[in-house]
């Protein structure tokens, strides 16, 4: 029997699911792929990398409507799935331009922001990725899919250290058309993203955002990004060790111990935080000359380490001293290895070609608990490296819980970083490192989204 063909197609299935195509650049140097802090070359953005990222901010907006873990979990499942499901979010990843590595580009990146990584590592960073994300899911989810990636692309980035923005993005569809329309456009996202009462189970968009031109409108050179980066990261390094504001100023001192023995050398001002001297008055390790605390009399029995809030771990090296020589170790998270930081630092691209450096603070919870994790120093001489001879680390717990990360008496002692400003402003009352950078960020000109473009 002759088979009739029909003389046109039939129409395309009507599909049941949305999609959206976002077209994102990578705006500072990017670290990390198969290796640790380097690039992939054969997969530059991975997808899975990515799915990570919209997995954490969309618990970090949509989120902010449970009140429970669990609640949040079933939800969590059934758009983004779980090891035993398949969620209902296929994405997609194209790259449509490689970037270039630092090493062939005449900026670069700010210390403070890549020291973990290494000379090469930081060379072969790349920076001006662009790349096309397809995502497609069911109508229902359209609002949370579109908010997620609102706040990722404003806020996160890709790869390591992005809260210190390190691979940071632009997404000209979901950024701020213009400084004229930041103070609406951030209403909105709060707006999107509710209210939510109580201590933090799990990390949250924040309420606090500042924020400070960085240079003339429609300038897109290079370096403006650079730029931007350095105006928001300069203030966290000079909050915790400029002198004269987090440690006093030094001066030229003898060298004890070593090959240079005898020599002078520059030694910087002993810092105005609390953490080393809590240690040197814990463990009994100080020397005549510093037998005086500079910052609370009572750290013995109430130790003190507000720079946590800041994230963990802290690593605490002391140099060699024959008269002082407590254990080098890190402060970390009790049980845990690490507590990310809640502080957003970054540079900041509007459609327009505006730029800002830009300062968030997430809503997260402190620890419970923190320890002072060391390896035993041999006889006459120095702990190795915390983060070797694991067998043989030690624990300390550190009493006080969160007391010992935030209070008032840390905001009163003389010279706190955490007291008074040179206008005579008290940064923070209650002692929060936190509320006190932030304070600190003001007096540097950066301004809340209603005061920008007014």
């Amino acid at each position: 029997m002759p088979r009739h063909l029909p003389e046109t197609c039939p129409s395309r299935p009507r599909s049941s699911r949305s999609g959206r195509c976002f077209k994102i650049r990578v705006i500072t140097p990017m670290f990390g792929g198969v290796e640790p802090g380097l690039n992939d070359p054969v997969t530059l953005i991975r997808p899975s990398s990515i799915e990570g990222a919209l997995l954490f901010w969309w618990r970090a907006t949509v989120g902010r409507q449970f009140a429970t873990h669990e609640e949040m979990a079933m939800a969590e499942k059934e758009i983004w799935g779980s090891t035993k499901s398949a969620g209902k979010v296929r994405l997609h990843v194209s790259v449509t331009n490689q970037g270039i590595p630092c090493e062939d580009s005449r900026v670069s990146a700010p210390k403070y922001a890549v020291f973990p990584f290494n000379a090469t590592q930081v060379a072969k960073a790349r920076f001006g990725i662009e790349f096309c994300l397809e995502l497609e899911y069911p109508p229902d989810f359209e609002n949370a899919i579109l908010l997620t990636v609102r706040a990722w692309t404003n806020f996160g980035g890709v790869g390591a250290r992005w809260r210190r923005g390190c691979g940071a993005l632009y997404c000209e569809e979901t950024a701020p058309a213009n400084s004229g329309a930041v103070a609406a456009w951030w209403q909105d996202l709060q707006d999107s993203v509710g209210n939510f009462q109580g201590e933090p189970h799990w990390t949250l968009l924040g309420e606090r955002l500042l924020l400070k031109a960085t240079n003339d409108r429609n300038n897109r050179a290079t370096n403006a990004a650079f730029d931007a980066w350095k105006a928001a990261i300069s203030p966290l390094s000079d909050f915790r060790q400029k002198e004269g504001l987090g440690r006093n100023c030094g001066g030229m001192r003898e060298i004890r111990v070593g090959p240079k023995a005898g020599q002078q050398a520059y030694s910087p001002g002993r810092s105005r935080w609390p953490e080393a001297e809590s240690l040197k008055m814990r463990t009994g390790a100080v020397a005549p000359t510093h037998a005086n605390p500079l910052t609370l009399q009572d750290l013995n029995a109430h130790p003190a380490f507000p720079r946590a809030t800041f994230g963990l771990p802290i690593v605490m090296k002391f140099l060699p001293d024959p008269e002082e020589r407590p254990n080098s170790g890190s402060l970390l998270p009790k049980g845990a290895e690490r507590m990310a930081s809640p502080v957003i630092l970054r540079p900041w691209l509007l459609a327009d070609g505006s730029w800002y450096a830009l300062a968030h603070q997430l809503s997260a919870p402190l620890p419970a608990e923190i320890e002072y994790s060391f390896v035993p120093q041999a006889e006459g001489g120095y702990a190795p490296d915390s983060h070797t001879n694991q067998q043989q680390r030690f624990r300390w717990d550190i009493p006080g819980g969160v007391n010992a990360l935030r209070g008032s008496r840390l905001a009163s002692y003389r010279n706190s970083p955490m007291g008074n400003d040179s206008q005579g402003n008290r940064r923070s009352e209650s002692g929060d490192a936190l509320e006190a950078f932030m304070a600190y960020l003001r007096s540097l000109h950066f301004r809340e989204p209603a005061a920008i473009g007014g």
